[in-house]
């Protein structure tokens, strides 16, 4: 199956769907970081990523935003800007619109607010298709937070959208710790085209806490949950990474990092701020595709861009479920 990589980030969609035998034939993201990791990590030839190098690395990220180093794939900065006349064929759109404006941490402006109002800019495109010209499957992913904001209305009339469009829709709230050491709910949508006959994708289930990245991989000697009601202690499973984790510890959010005094005792308890490698780490990424990104990016954007993300095991087990239903357009 071919697919279209919207809102792109980093490419966790893009990993997890090639992960699962799929093909992605072009991207949109319009932070210029996030795109020049993208590229890095997913599009260079040998020789790119060996010419790169010798350019010092202050330089790298805006050279790699140069089109010679996509070799050809279908990119837009801006989703705004784009047409469905320009999009190349796909049998699947991908989509993790900004969610600033869902989560329980923002304004809670939802659908009105700027950034998730983008969602929407998805709906205009495929509305400027024909019905059996559009994708036969739509994955939306965003925060938990989606489900009750404005009331549950939002997510309500993003449903409704995807039925008027022409899709059966199914809905998951999938916890990233099934998969990977990290305690990360995402609600994960699934739109299937009803010209196509039924499809069942959701539910997927876990691997029973038997994670593919163990905590010994992370390198992390613990992780901590800061009850300050009850002291502090150490678990298995890290707190959600956020894209705001370079600026330190944060009691509102859990995340882990900093120095911590723990009331009971006025005890100070140093904890080890986790690297980007880790974060990266804890969102199914391996080694080699960090590396490729940290090439082209400071630590500060590095962490940004895991917290950003969609964590790519999940994904590909959604690819794998729906590439039971592959078959020839009709």
């Amino acid at each position: 199956m071919k697919f279209l990589d919207l809102f792109a980030g980093i490419g966790g969609f893009r990993r997890g769907l090639e992960l699962a035998g799929h093909q992605c034939v072009g991207f949109c993201e319009f932070d210029k970081f996030a795109a020049a990791s993208y590229t890095s990590m997913h599009l260079l030839t040998d020789q790119q990523r060996n010419n790169l190098k010798e350019i010092p690395k202050n330089k790298r990220q805006k050279e790699i935003l140069k089109d010679e180093y996509r070799n050809g794939e279908w990119y837009a900065s801006d989703i705004r800007d784009v047409r469905a006349s320009e999009l190349p064929n796909a049998e699947c759109w991908c989509f993790g619109a900004p969610c600033q404006d869902f989560s329980i941490s923002g304004k809670r402006k939802g659908l009105d607010g700027e950034r998730s109002n983008l969602v929407r800019e998805v709906f205009r495109i495929l509305d400027e298709l024909r019905e059996k010209d559009r994708p036969e499957w739509l994955i939306y992913e965003n925060v938990k937070g989606m489900l009750s904001s404005s009331r549950g209305l939002d997510y309500l009339s993003i449903l409704s959208e995807m039925d008027r469009l022409g899709y059966d829709v199914e809905w998951q709230n999938i916890n990233s710790k099934w998969f990977v050491p990290q305690n990360r709910e995402r609600i994960y949508t699934v739109g299937h085209l009803r010209r196509y006959g039924s499809a069942k994708v959701l539910p997927i289930e876990g691997t029973n806490c038997k994670n593919s990245v163990s905590t010994k991989e992370i390198k992390y000697p613990c992780f901590v949950d800061m009850n300050y009601g009850a002291g502090i202690k150490t678990t298995e499973i890290a707190r959600a990474l956020q894209s705001r984790y370079y600026k330190g510890v944060s009691s509102r959010n859990g995340e882990v990092s900093g120095v911590a005094v723990n009331p009971c005792n006025s005890d100070i308890i140093a904890i080890r701020k986790l690297t980007p490698k880790e974060c990266f780490r804890l969102q199914g990424w391996s080694d080699d595709y960090f590396e490729r990104a940290a090439m082209v990016c400071s630590d500060t954007q590095l962490y940004k861009q895991a917290g950003n993300g969609i964590t790519v095991p999940v994904v590909e087990m959604i690819g794998r479920e729906i590439a039971k239903y592959e078959r020839k357009s009709v």
